[in-house]
């Protein structure tokens, strides 16, 4: 067989009829010049394939980032253009795009629902003070306790 010659690429590629393919490798066996193109030939298919796949990681990359990009953009253009409102009631997330309106602290002053509310924390905050006196009472007793055991203790301590 001659050289490879122009069927070095399909040689390489595995494209040639079997037969062919079979010459071609006992003539790579016995012939080091075509071995040597055949060697180069790998090395620079496989130097391409390691840079297409760079290029395509690199570009993976601009694939997701830039409609990301935009779509944080909207988002931050939709936030300012309209103004929002975020309320949390009742373990209740209300958000509000444009003007909303809020009720006035007079209109949720006069609910029957507020009133009762008052109510209750007026009884909490009476019965937090009766504690806290009760609370002092007990540390005021205490130390009157603490004081007459260290009165009492020098007279028993020299007794025994």
């Amino acid at each position: 067989m001659t050289h490879l010659g122009e069927r070095l690429a399909d040689f390489v590629f595995g494209e040639l009829p079997a037969n062919e393919m079979e010459e071609a490798r006992r003539h790579l066996a016995q012939c080091g010049e075509c071995g040597g193109q055949v060697r180069e030939f790998e090395r620079t298919r496989s130097l391409l394939k390691t840079i297409v796949f760079e290029v395509e990681r690199r570009t993976s990359v601009w694939r997701w980032l830039v409609p990301v990009g935009v779509a944080a953009a909207v988002l931050l253009a939709v936030l300012i253009a309209f103004p929002m409102q975020v309320q949390w009631n009742d373990s209740q997330l209300t958000i509000a795009f444009g003007n909303a309106r809020t009720p006035a602290a007079t209109e949720i002053n006069g609910t029957p629902e507020y009133q009762r509310i008052a109510q209750d924390i007026r009884q909490l905050q009476a019965q937090l003070d009766y504690l806290d006196a009760q609370q002092r009472d007990v540390v005021k007793h205490n130390y009157q306790l603490a004081s007459d055991l260290q009165r009492l203790s020098p007279r028993t301590g020299g007794e025994e």
